[in-house]
């Protein structure tokens, strides 16, 4: 049993482990309560990563900033980091392409960001239809 649940990785392992010993040393409830607790955590900790990759172009004044992932409240600040580490007076392009989705309050820090930095002399290129479609 446990060999088969290695092949999915060492969270499930984890999960099981946890529930066995909770059932033995407990009761039935407590430890099936302990092993749903367990999955919640392993699950919101793989859907709430951001992972930004920045392309910065040196004999250009281009920026191209890659997002995956989930832009969601709870990765504000990152999100927040990765825009205003960009440079003034560049031209930037964000690539959402490979995220999963974004909410409310990322779509308005890009928003206010994007009307900042053409403010400032850069220009920001976004697929809006993209970003759209990862609406949450």
């Amino acid at each position: 049993m446990i060999r088969t649940l290695s092949k999915f990785g060492r969270g499930e392992v984890v999960g099981y482990a946890v529930t066995v010993v909770t059932i033995v040393t407990t009761n039935l409830l407590i430890g099936v309560l302990a092993g749903l607790g367990v999955a919640l955590a392993k699950l919101i900790s793989s859907t709430t990563t951001l992972q930004v990759s920045v392309d910065r172009n040196k004999n250009s004044k281009s920026i191209s900033i890659k997002f995956s992932g989930t832009a969601i409240f709870v990765n504000l600040p990152n999100f927040a980091n990765a825009l205003d580490d960009v440079p003034l007076k560049k031209d930037v392009h964000l690539d959402f392409d490979d995220l999963r989705c974004i909410d409310h309050a990322c779509l308005n820090l890009l928003n206010f960001w994007k009307k900042f930095h053409e403010t400032q002399d850069g220009t920001v290129s976004v697929d809006w239809e993209t970003v759209e479609l990862k609406k949450a």
